[in-house]
């Protein structure tokens, strides 16, 4: 069933947002309407947002160097950019290191995707065997590539 849903955030909608939004003068929230997804791949998608809020609550990181927030408003948007395409991560967890993961697994091979307090991200995949590849790379890349970054 399609149905849209109401997300209401501090943050002004990110580019490339697929929905219609406005906001709401008196509590400075922008209130985000979601639709043309189906009910449960938008409650995932409400889910993880959720948790990515919740690795710095009240301001404060969950770890003493865990996720600024400019960690997390690029996780907000990586979190996008995966709904849009119907990617679901297998986890998301905040690091001690300054930095939040979204972890993969997907056709038997291990997918890491963390984005830095900097605004740095990185990307890893790591097969059965063990194989590994890892580098760098900017949001913009990850957005036009991300197919391949998860399934090539």
């Amino acid at each position: 069933m399609i149905k849209s849903k109401v997300f209401v955030t501090n943050e002004t909608p990110i580019y490339g947002f697929q929905g219609s939004s406005y906001s709401n003068a008196l509590t400075n929230k922008f209130i985000l309407f979601i639709s043309g997804v189906t009910t449960t791949a938008e409650d995932n998608y409400l889910k993880w947002a959720d948790r990515i809020e919740s690795f710095n609550k009240y301001g404060l990181p969950i770890y003493e160097n865990g996720p600024n927030s400019k960690a997390i408003h690029l996780a907000h948007r990586v979190l996008n950019e995966l709904r849009i395409k119907r990617i679901e991560p297998t986890q998301i967890n905040p690091t001690p290191d300054e930095s939040i993961v979204f972890e993969f697994l997907i056709n038997n091979s291990y997918r890491l995707i963390e984005v830095f307090n900097d605004g740095d991200m990185v990307f890893l995949k790591r097969d059965l065997k063990g194989n590994r590849e890892a580098f760098d790379i900017s949001f913009e890349d990850f957005k036009d590539k991300l197919g391949y970054y998860l399934n090539g």
